[in-house]
């Protein structure tokens, strides 16, 4: 089976860095200051949405790029923790003969940087994130780009994420998504979303895949 995680609320906890360098760019803009609760809400979405609520249409694209400039430069990339478990988890699914991806709509650079620092990159068949000069700004786009470069059946794979921007990227490419409920979304954000199940840690990921199947 393929089974491609979401990194934010899935893979990592980085609600710390992301929100600090949320406040910082809206800082920047003179935008409204916001609660920690409110920022979290905007961890998975594209940031051009985010910055669009905000912000004056001519200012979102350089926003977002002042927003990873930051991000890298002021450490909040390195204020990110992996959840407990999430290496075992890999490395178990390996054994069982899953490939293991990662989609996420945070920029590919950071994406692998922080893979590598948790030492799981080695892990994955593949990591997919958001990358504009390729035109790659939404799940779905990602989602798209990894099946068409993997060549990966959509009959036999599942996305496993947090919120319901994970929940409409699986649905727009046709796959089955699965949502951890220890990340940024709740039940009741999915409410009329098809899911195929929820976990409430990642312990209960351990119990929901076999062995797969010879191809």
């Amino acid at each position: 089976m393929n089974i491609i995680f979401d990194l934010d609320g899935t893979i990592s906890n980085s609600s710390e860095g992301v929100i600090a360098t949320f406040r910082a760019t809206f800082k920047h803009y003179n935008a409204p200051e916001l609660a920690d609760e409110t920022i979290k809400q905007y961890i998975g979405p594209p940031m051009e949405e985010t910055f669009a609520k905000y912000l004056p249409a001519d200012q979102i694209n350089e926003a977002v790029s002042h927003y990873r400039k930051l991000y890298k430069e002021q450490g909040g990339i390195l204020k990110n923790s992996m959840y407990a478990g999430i290496d075992r988890l890999l490395a178990h699914l390996k054994r069982l003969g899953h490939k293991t991806y990662v989609a996420t709509t945070k920029d590919i650079n950071a994406s692998k940087t922080i893979l590598k620092n948790f030492g799981i990159i080695d892990l994955f068949d593949g990591v997919y994130g958001v990358n504009t000069a390729e035109g790659l700004y939404t799940k779905t786009d990602v989602l798209n780009r990894l099946f068409e470069e993997t060549g990966a059946v959509k009959d036999d794979s599942i996305l496993i994420g947090d919120t319901i921007y994970d929940a409409n990227g699986a649905e727009d490419v046709g796959i089955i998504v699965a949502i951890v409920l220890y990340g940024f979304g709740t039940r009741q954000s999915l409410a009329g979303k098809k899911v195929e199940f929820f976990v409430d840690t990642v312990e209960e990921l351990f119990h929901k895949f076999p062995q797969a199947k010879p191809e």
